[in-house]
């Protein structure tokens, strides 16, 4: 028979490292979560959310980040690092300026209430990419006006047609 691992010694604890407070980060984009944990008993896993406020809201919210559902990664905790494709949906809709990330331990040693768990120390943010508009150009601004003027003259001639 195989005996099992002794327990670490120390009380399991994980920090997060980043985002840690002041990074601007782009919806469509993927980042690194990155924490430290220490004194893991076996079959432990790192669970990862994002904390934000609704646009306007004042209560806190999590959602689960990575494909374990429950709002985790399901991540190894020695690996210390979880790259995250950040969703559209929080590019609208959410106070911006307001995102923590939250790591949590959890397996079958972990006690379910009061978890080791940490906050990013400050808000960081997410916004959606920003979108760019093209303008013309003064010089060909009589080439579009008059290519816009044919254009409205066919479609008169195009319903004149269709009204005999």
């Amino acid at each position: 028979a195989t005996t099992p691992p002794p327990p670490p010694s120390g009380t399991p604890s994980i920090i997060v490292r980043a985002p840690n407070g002041g990074e601007a980060w782009t919806t469509g984009q993927s980042y690194a979560i990155r924490w430290s944990a220490a004194n893991i008993p076996a079959d432990t896993k790192v669970g990862l959310q994002l904390n934000y406020r609704r646009l306007g809201g004042t209560s806190s919210y999590e959602d689960g980040i990575g494909a374990y559902y429950g709002g985790s990664a399901n991540a190894d905790p020695a690996a210390g690092t979880f790259t995250w494709p950040i969703p559209a949906q929080y590019g609208s809709g959410y106070e911006p300026s307001l995102f923590k990330i939250r790591a949590y331990l959890y397996g079958p040693i972990i006690p379910g209430t009061n978890p080791p768990t940490d906050y990013s120390n400050a808000f960081f943010t997410i916004t959606a990419p920003a979108t760019t508009t093209s303008a013309v150009a003064p010089s060909n601004l009589a080439a579009v006006l008059e290519s816009i003027v044919e254009a409205i003259a066919n479609l008169g001639r195009l319903l004149e047609g269709l009204r005999r």
